[in-house]
């Protein structure tokens, strides 16, 4: 009988490990609906689920939902309810969907298209995009279009290979399942193909008759709905008889890696070439799994709505503690202008930008000052030898220069901004060339209310000098929380122009001082505070959850674990799995050593969030919590990266996100230099590592995120 297939999902791909026995189950329960066909005893619908279990482990996995129901238990329905519609007659006809037709001119599809193209160059432009099939999956053999420069319908002949048996044909129900697959092949022509895709979700598949065993060729009618990334197919025979359709079909373009010498699809080195990649993730319908089942487990966490006031308090309560709102006031401005100095100087002493030179520009004999007419900021860049890559950062260095009245920047005719160092033209100032007190910064870097009067003296002659050895030595004697990052400004930013050059690794500058570098992770005064706040709203979370639970923690991207010794703190290693990941496998190594106490929760591996968790060893839905510690505004593309830790997590499981907010230059300076700080290409949201907390807020809806609450200082 014919039968549908609707509401179709596919929650996770299925993946099989060597050696590993995994247990596929299909169940089929009916649901019961209002209506002449459940009062007759029978049902209309079935909720189809199909999953897995790995042997021994019991690992359970969901892959695939959908409802299927008889064609005429579905007429029937469609026809109980209109009956009971108000105004309705009785006799009043009822209009199948459009692809519920018997049959199809043939002669009209191959008007429509009248185009053929290569078998062998579809083949190969699939097997380029990594879709790379066998000689039985092989089964196009001829393939029609409508349009050469843009298609939008196909026509396919599917045919079997002359060596595949009639009894193979036999064991299947609805049609050969190589068969099947070609015809989705087919389809992949009724677009612009120069990318492989995959159908991941359809709205309905109608089987209208088995394919008989003795049918060695079917035609596929494929057309793409413009403009979107979805399209609709057919299967009949030569003389147009439909066999079955598929309508609404969602595609999700293929991944490509490399993979043995050739490009194959992401995955393991035993998983086989032919696989997809499945990125869409839905929440499983009560009507599709019933109220009782539960497909994915909840997250048992406490509702952030609850713990809103109770972190504002957290937040402000720390900072007294650590009496951090007075040091900050101090050491923020001073290391700023810290940073400042040092850029100053690397421009100045190691680059030699706008060196003086007798007669053209910089100081005089006479002590006058020629100054330099405005020039593009990419040709000075370039003239110095600084690699490509740290333009944005130069950029930014210009910027701070003139933040002090060192330089000043404007767009070059033609572009009104100054985020693109190709719009930019720049010009130095008076200051620039001269060692004398800059009073007129006093204004700018103003002494704390708190300070007694001789500090504030001191504190106005060291921001107006241009020296920042004196100024590295005023911090650390009246505020020695502060050495670790002025320790790091100092010996990173004397070497910049090494780094910019390309002539270092600016990690190896970084970690040269491993005390100062593990302290601004672990330990640092303006860090410090917020790893305890982080701890704090961790212990509001889990104050309401069962205790005796099994607990699933994964911390991304944690390096030298500085926000993690907080945290473990605060859990119970009876029922607590830690996973401890980085992208360095130095980083898990150390960890091992320094969480030794904690070893009975922790476990280490190496994850990279701008890649698919599960493709990692990291399950769909299988974390209760996920934390990321100044780490997330270092990947590429933030909101990519937010989706991928959505996936992870159970419903109902949080993130806890903590991330530095602009102002803080000396990070510039320091971390500025490392790869991964300007490895942004999401552009349209930020031009900087670092978000304010409004983008913040806006790219974690953007990425799914709901119940969103932001502390900050």
């Amino acid at each position: 009988k014919a039968f549908w297939f609707r509401d179709v999902k596919f929650l996770n791909a299925f993946y099989m490990n060597k050696g590993e026995v995994v247990n596929v189950n299909i169940s089929c329960s009916p649901i019961q609906k209002e209506g002449v066909v459940a009062r007759s005893g029978q049902s209309s619908a079935y909720n189809v689920i199909l999953s897995s279990s790995v042997v021994p482990s019991g690992h359970f996995q969901t892959h695939c939902t959908g409802i299927i129901e008889l064609e005429e238990d579905l007429i029937q329905h469609e026809k109980a309810a209109l009956q009971q519609t108000p105004g309705i007659p009785p006799d009043f006809p009822l209009s199948l969907p459009n692809d519920a037709i018997q049959k199809i001119d043939m002669n009209l599809i191959k008007k429509i298209c009248p185009y053929e193209i290569s078998v062998d160059k579809f083949y190969g432009v699939l097997w380029k995009d990594g879709l790379e099939l066998g000689r039985e999956s092989r089964l196009t053999r001829r393939i029609w279009i409508d349009n050469p420069d843009r298609p939008l319908m196909s026509l396919g002949l599917i045919e079997l290979n002359p060596e595949t048996q009639q009894e193979d044909l036999d064991r299947w129900g609805w049609m050969y399942p190589p068969m099947m697959d070609s015809c989705l092949q087919s389809g992949l022509s009724a677009r612009d193909w120069r990318e492989a895709f995959f159908p991941v979700e359809a709205h309905r598949a109608r089987f209208a008759k088995r394919v008989p065993g003795s049918m060695r060729r079917i035609f596929a009618i494929s057309r793409k709905y413009p403009h979107t990334e979805r399209l609709s197919m057919t299967c009949c025979d030569e003389d147009g008889e439909v066999y079955g359709s598929l309508q609404d079909v969602r595609i999700q373009y293929l991944e490509k890696g490399k993979k043995g010498g050739k490009i194959g699809l992401i995955g393991g080195e035993e998983t086989p070439v032919y696989d997809h990649r499945w990125e869409f993730v839905t929440s499983v319908n009560e009507e599709q799994i019933g109220r009782e089942n539960k497909i994915i487990e909840q997250s048992g966490l406490c509702k952030l709505g609850d713990i809103k006031q109770q972190g504002q308090q957290l937040l402000k309560d720390i900072q007294k503690e650590y009496n951090v709102v007075k040091t900050l006031q101090s050491v923020i401005p001073l290391t700023n202008r810290l940073a400042d100095l040092v850029i100053l100087h690397c421009f100045r002493n190691d680059l030699h930008i706008w060196k003086l030179e007798k007669d053209q520009y910089g100081i005089q004999q006479d002590g006058l000052i020629l100054l330099l007419k405005y020039t593009p900021a990419f040709n000075i860049v370039q003239s110095v030898g600084i690699y490509e890559k740290f333009n944005r950062l130069c950029l930014l260095y210009l910027k701070y220069l003139q933040d002090d009245g060192y330089a000043n920047i404007k767009s070059l005719p033609g572009f009104d901004d100054i985020e693109i160092i190709e719009h930019v033209q720049v010009q130095p100032t008076e200051r620039y060339y001269e060692d004398k007190q800059a009073d007129d910064l006093i204004r700018i870097y103003q002494p704390p209310e708190y300070l007694i009067q001789n500090k504030k003296d001191e504190w106005m002659k060291v921001v107006s000098s241009n020296d920042p050895y004196e100024l590295a030595s005023f911090i650390l004697q009246h505020w020695p929380q502060a050495r670790p990052s002025v320790v790091l400004i100092m010996d990173v930013g004397f070497r910049m122009a090494e780094v910019i050059k390309g002539d270092t690794d600016p990690i190896s500058l970084i970690f040269a001082d491993k005390v100062s570098a593990v302290a601004v992770n672990w330990d640092d005064i303006e860090i410090r505070p917020y790893n305890a706040v982080a701890a704090g709203i961790l212990w509001m979370i889990l104050s309401g959850r069962d205790s005796s639970k099994s607990l699933q923690i994964l911390e991304i991207g944690a390096r030298t674990g500085g926000t993690t010794g907080s945290l473990l703190e605060k859990l119970d290693p009876r029922t607590t799995t830690y996973i401890f990941t980085d992208i360095g496998r130095s980083f898990l190594n150390q960890a091992q050593t320094k969480f030794d106490k904690y070893k009975a929760m922790m476990q280490y591996q190496i994850l990279d969030i701008e890649k698919a968790p599960w493709e990692q060893g990291v399950s769909k839905n299988s974390q209760d919590i996920v934390v990321a510690a100044n780490v997330l505004h270092a990947t590429r593309d933030l909101q990519q990266s937010l989706e991928n830790i959505k996936s992870i997590l159970k419903p109902g499981g949080v993130l806890i996100l903590l991330e530095a907010l602009s102002g803080y230059k000396w990070l510039d300076v320091v971390f500025g230099l490392t790869k991964g700080w300007w490895a942004l290409k999401d552009t349209n949201l930020r031009h900087h590592p670092l978000l304010t907390p409004d983008k913040w807020n806006k790219v974690l809806t953007d990425s799914g995120y709901a119940d969103i609450k932001i502390f900050y200082n």
